[in-house]
């Protein structure tokens, strides 16, 4: 429904309606320096979502010094999700604290661990790094990647990981 107001039964999540609205909300703020999200057990949040949340990112991208995004457990997120979102961290160029949790999101792969890597890769500024990407879909093959970018991020003071594949995985 345009006025985003849908049956409890059938709905996709916010209506475009009110998508525009914090949108539009969001623009205004010039100082915004700080922002979390916090998607924790979102079954609702898709691809379109995640380019929505890029869009976001993206707008702030001269103001964020901390950036915090939350998808744990969020079944819908793919990697083309992942990487809407990913593509736009680069533009992040006074970033000095990033959290990102994709935890248990269970549709990602190796490919969405590499555009993560990608995406911090040229953030530079960074002192504080918190990547939690455990995710039995996964294998070791991305943390080469980004045992080299560590070597890149020389201001970090604080790293925090949290990896568990399938190689680790025992029912």
């Amino acid at each position: 429904a345009e006025d985003g107001i849908r049956d409890a039964q059938e709905s996709r999540g916010l209506g475009d309606v009110y998508k525009r609205q914090i949108m539009d909300s969001l623009s205004h703020l010039h100082s915004l320096i700080h922002f979390t999200l916090d998607f924790t057990d979102n079954s609702k949040l898709n691809e379109e979502g995640c380019n929505h949340i890029g869009q976001v990112v993206n707008h702030f991208s001269s103001t964020i010094t901390n950036l915090h995004l939350n998808f744990t457990y969020c079944s819908k997120i793919t990697d083309a999700g992942v990487d809407s979102i990913t593509r736009r961290l680069s533009s992040l160029s006074i970033l000095v604290l990033l959290h990102l949790d994709f935890s248990h999101c269970q549709l990602l792969t190796d490919r969405s661990v590499e555009r993560i890597i990608k995406g911090v890769e040229g953030l530079s500024g960074l002192t504080q790094l918190s990547l939690l990407l455990v995710n039995y879909n996964l294998t070791d093959r991305p943390i080469i990647g980004l045992t080299q970018i560590l070597q890149n991020l020389t201001r970090l003071k604080q790293l925090s990981l949290g990896w568990c594949s399938t190689r680790y995985h025992h029912l």
